[in-house]
């Protein structure tokens, strides 16, 4: 145990005085914030150390009820006593991990989401503070709240804040406790999971899930949120954190006949699964329904080989004469492989879905095509087969929902729902239709 810590914790099995009613639940937080900003001395005001916390860290407190006229210091050994009590109590694990972290309603101060902030101070989210150790690093899940306007934080490039999510703080760290880098060189995906639903298909990434990251005192602090997920409470919710840009199948084993998720423990990296502790009150079966249809994902099997091609491999689009415009668009789509995917979106970077992506490219050649695969199968001229496709020509899928901009040599780049933006094989699935969108001489 950390000596400071330790001698702190001695020092307060001395202490006779009573923890007053205020110090609650929120009772760790205080003793971080007290603990690590040094309060001064006879500061009482709750406003006014309100703002100097603000000021040393972007730290707030919540009132906590002390008596008139109890120093801060007074009110420090009091937190620091009710967390020995927790200790002594069996909690260690639990209560050590809320020493060490940032609680949620901080992580959220220090990445100026401040009504977030307000929403877990007010206790409306759940405290989990669980740490699971795989792969050279520590994964703790620190919190989780859902609901409507939680937060301010925009989710679309057009500005959009989505109203009704579901947002999880978690802390990633080192096993060996040095210092987690500030740009990390590994990827993380984080992202709710469903029982009963193939996580391969449902995460994250097509429920309009976003990520936003900091690096605080050694450790990476990740606030994840997506759509509102407590309609489907009456299921169990997993919560994973994976060393990967994407979900994927190699970490977790989804169960058909039960519908449940589980670690793969022969998987060398890290691959952390929590549940999430939702009310199924909060349940909505009809809604949900709706949602995972609204979703337009179809579930199909398809080759491995064909579909995820080795990331180390060269994909240049083919030129041909009369078809340079549509081999520069191809290029040009090129450049955004490994860029993730995201329901609904149209962003090349940030995030968007396989309409998103055709449409996206061809606007930066000056041709504008609508945000969906049905009004774009509508657009430029038919081609009878792949045999006879050029590099720029949109293929689409047996599923009317896919679409991917063909490269040539009988390849594809797309914005897949579990891969991102990558090259596969034109014929992973079954081609229904080719377009021609550039007029070839």
């Amino acid at each position: 145990m950390d000596e400071k810590l330790d001698k702190l914790l001695k020092r307060t099995l001395t202490l006779t005085d009573e923890p007053s009613s205020g110090l609650n639940r929120r009772i760790l937080d205080l003793a971080d914030t007290a603990v690590e900003n040094g309060l001064a001395l006879g500061q009482t005001d709750t406003t006014a150390r309100k703002e100097q916390l603000l000021r040393q860290r972007g730290l707030a407190l919540k009132p906590t009820g002390k008596r008139a006229g109890k120093s801060a210091w007074a009110t420090r050994r009091l937190a620091a006593a009710a967390l020995t009590a927790m200790l002594l109590a069996g909690g260690s694990l639990s209560a050590l991990a809320a020493w060490k972290f940032l609680s949620p309603q901080a992580a959220a101060e220090q990445m100026h989401d401040l009504k977030l902030a307000e929403a877990f101070r007010s206790g409306a989210g759940a405290l989990i503070n669980e740490t699971q150790c795989f792969g050279g690093y520590e994964a703790t899940l620190l919190g989780v709240i859902s609901g409507e306007n939680l937060s301010d934080y925009v989710h679309l490039s057009d500005g959009t804040i989505m109203p009704d999510r579901t947002y999880a703080v978690a802390a990633i760290g080192t096993s060996d406790g040095t210092p987690m880098p500030e740009f990390p060189d590994t990827d993380f995906f984080v992202s709710p999971l469903i029982q009963g639903y193939n996580p391969a298909f449902y995460n994250a990434a097509s429920m309009g899930g976003s990520c936003a990251a900091m690096w605080s005192d050694g450790l990476l602090y990740l606030i994840a949120d997506c759509d509102n997920v407590e309609i489907f409470s009456d299921h169990n919710i997993y919560f994973c954190i994976l060393d990967s840009t994407f979900y994927s199948a190699e970490a977790y084993l989804y169960e058909k006949e039960t519908g449940t998720v589980t670690r793969n423990e022969s998987y060398g990296g890290l691959n952390a699964l929590f549940q999430l502790p939702l009310s199924p009150s909060r349940a909505n079966p009809q809604k949900a329904e709706a949602y995972i249809e609204s979703l337009g994902i179809t579930e199909k099997e398809f080759p491995e080989d064909k579909l995820s091609l080795p990331s180390d491999n060269v994909h240049v689009a083919e030129t041909t004469p009369g078809n340079e415009k549509g081999a520069e668009a191809a290029e040009y789509a090129l450049s955004f492989v490994g860029n993730p995917y995201l329901w609904g979106g149209s962003s090349l970077t940030e995030g968007t879905d396989s309409s998103g992506f055709a449409m996206s490219i061809y606007e930066n050649f000056d041709i504008s095509l609508p945000h969906s695969t049905k009004g774009q199968r509508e657009q430029g001229t038919q081609v009878e087969d792949l045999t006879q496709a050029l590099p720029g020509d949109l293929l689409f899928y047996e599923s009317p929902s896919h679409v991917a901009v063909y490269i040539g040599n009988g390849k594809i780049v797309h914005a897949h729902p579990t891969l991102g933006i990558c090259v596969s094989e034109a014929d992973f699935d079954q081609i229904v239709m080719i377009r021609r969108i550039f007029s070839s001489h």
